[in-house]
């Protein structure tokens, strides 16, 4: 009796290739299970040559690099099969929730389009930026997850900027009352007297007759 890998699901069984370099230690359970999801609707022939395609390099590769390279290798030997398999699978998509065993929670959508789900991705990092900036505090990893709901809550979780109190806009430097400026006629009359020609007229002098000190008299007063 053959024995099973244990987490591949049924019907769900590693090409010898992918088996040997697990029980070899070339490859983690989590790598064999990545192999075998992807070439399960091939026939073992064309299993065994997708999966030769990147066994000599699968050790070495990230998950995510395996899953695109084992997901080329099945497009390369089998594009019609690769192709009926995404379609018949986008008719899935789906957006699973559930309870994380710390008491948290997990929301994860799933076969989506991957250009539109580059575009959200992209969009994510783009506003955990924005908040980095902002001063929220966190790692990119926790930025982002704040960015990710914000995104789908339509909220801002930028930290708010007090406003200024009045003391302090005068302080930094509002602008004062300018004084009025001086009407022509204060300028006129308050101009320095130095350097004026001024013009003295004479005093004017009584033109009155004397008193006559001789009346009726020759020559006296008429």
């Amino acid at each position: 009796m053959r024995d099973e890998d244990p987490g591949l699901a049924p019907g769900e069984e590693p090409d010898p290739g992918t088996q040997a370099a697990f029980r070899a230690g070339v490859l983690r359970q989590s790598k064999a299970e990545i192999i075998a999801r992807a070439t399960a609707n091939l026939d073992p022939g064309e299993a065994r040559a997708a999966e030769g395609l990147v066994l000599d390099r699968a050790g070495r590769l990230t998950p995510g690099g395996l899953r695109a390279a084992i997901t080329r290798a099945v497009l390369e030997i089998a594009p019609d099969k690769a192709v009926k398999r995404r379609e018949e699978a986008r008719r899935e998509a789906r957006v699973q929730r559930w309870r994380e065993d710390s008491g948290n929670a997990a929301l994860m959508g799933r076969e989506l389009p991957p250009a539109e789900v580059l575009a959200a991705d992209q969009r994510i990092s783009w506003w955990a930026r924005q908040l980095k900036k902002a001063g929220l505090d966190g790692d990119m990893d926790v930025l982002r997850a704040r960015a990710y709901l914000d995104l789908l809550l339509n909220k801002d979780s930028r930290p708010a900027v007090p406003p200024a109190r009045p003391a302090q806009a005068r302080t930094a430097g509002a602008a004062r009352p300018a004084s009025p400026a001086p009407s022509p006629a204060a300028t006129a009359t308050s101009r320095p007297m130095a350097g004026r020609r001024l013009r003295i007229r004479p005093a004017r002098t009584s033109r009155r007759a004397p008193a006559c000190s001789r009346p009726g008299l020759p020559g006296g007063c008429t």
